[in-house]
């Protein structure tokens, strides 16, 4: 719901931009564990938000998808030892998932 109402403001106050909305990323595994920010939390949100996107005529990227590891949590190729930071490369590689969507 907030999603919705920030989308919604930012339209109001830029109603030629073109809206782009971001999934969370993944978490690792050992992170996950933890409890507190977990990948179904993060799958459920990024759903809602894909749904509101498609609804609305947004741009939803998909970043989630493409900083995880076979097991479905973010990949340690990408994540620092937190399991909820980005690593450098992940910046590369988020910028080049968004740019896509606008070619």
């Amino acid at each position: 719901v907030k999603l919705i109402e920030l989308v919604s403001e930012l339209e109001m106050a830029c109603p030629t931009a073109k809206i782009c909305v971001i999934s969370l990323p993944p978490v690792t595994q050992a992170h996950d564990a933890e409890g507190k920010e977990t990948m179904a939390k993060i799958n459920e949100y990024n759903s809602k938000a894909k749904d509101i996107c498609s609804q609305g005529g947004y741009t939803y990227v998909d970043i989630c998808s493409e900083l995880m590891d076979g097991d479905g949590y973010f990949s340690s190729q990408y994540a620092e030892e937190d399991g909820l930071h980005f690593q450098g490369g992940a910046y590369a590689l988020m910028l080049g998932t968004i740019e896509a969507q606008f070619e």
